[in-house]
C-alpha cells in the first residue's frame, strides 16, 4: 500500500506525502572532461597522449587550512529576556489589578445571598484571564509582553491570595462586613 511505506516528513509548501523513502539511489560519476594541451607544432589544441604521466601526491597536498574564529558583531537590538527587576514590576503591575478584582468578588460573594451570579462572575474572570494571557503570548521578540503573558496567567492566583487576605480580615475581625 503506497500510503504505508516509509516516506520523507511531509514538505507542507508542497502537498502532504512526497515520494516514499528508498534505498539511496548511487548518483553517477560526471564524465571527465579530456584535458586539451597546447600544441607546439601550430595545431591550436590536441588531445592528450594516451600514456599517463605519474603524480606525485606529495608534493600538491597542503597543509590543513588554519581556522580563525570570527569576530563577533555588536548588533543593536532589543535583549531577548528581562532583568528580574523589570519583570517584578511587569508581575507587580498586573497583579495589583488582579488583588483588587480577587478582592471585590470575594466581597460580592460574601455578600451575596445568591451564589450563582459571583460564582459564573468568578468563573469568566479566570476563562478571560487565560484567553488574554494566550492571545498576548503570540507576540513574538518582546520580552516585556511575554512577562506580562506570564503576569496575565497567574493574575487568578494574585487574585486567590487577595481574596484569602479579605477572608482572614473577615474571620478576625479586622473588617466587619
Amino acid at each position: 500500500m503506497p500510503l504505508t511505506e516509509p516516506h520523507w516528513p511531509p514538505i507542507f509548501d508542497t502537498g502532504p506525502h512526497p515520494e516514499p523513502l528508498s534505498a539511496p539511489r548511487p548518483e553517477p560519476e560526471p564524465l571527465p572532461a579530456p584535458e586539451l594541451q597546447r600544441d607546439p607544432d601550430h595545431n591550436p589544441w590536441r588531445m592528450p597522449s594516451s600514456t599517463p604521466e605519474p603524480v606525485s601526491w606529495s608534493d600538491e597536498l597542503a597543509p590543513e587550512p588554519q581556522l580563525i574564529p570570527a569576530h563577533p558583531i555588536v548588533v543593536a537590538a532589543q535583549y531577548q529576556y528581562l532583568r528580574r527587576w523589570k519583570f517584578a514590576l511587569a508581575l507587580l503591575g498586573v497583579w495589583v489589578v488582579a488583588a483588587a478584582a480577587g478582592a471585590g468578588l470575594y466581597y460580592w460573594w460574601f455578600q451575596s445571598l445568591d451564589k450563582t451570579w459571583p460564582d459564573t462572575a468568578v468563573l469568566m474572570y479566570v476563562l478571560f484571564c487565560t484567553v488574554a494571557a494566550l492571545v498576548i503570548s503570540m507576540v513574538q521578540d518582546r520580552p516585556m509582553v511575554s512577562a506580562t503573558s506570564i503576569a496575565t496567567m497567574t493574575a487568578p492566583f494574585a487574585s486567590g491570595l487577595a481574596a484569602a487576605a479579605l477572608y482572614g480580615m473577615f474571620a478576625f475581625g479586622l473588617v466587619v462586613p
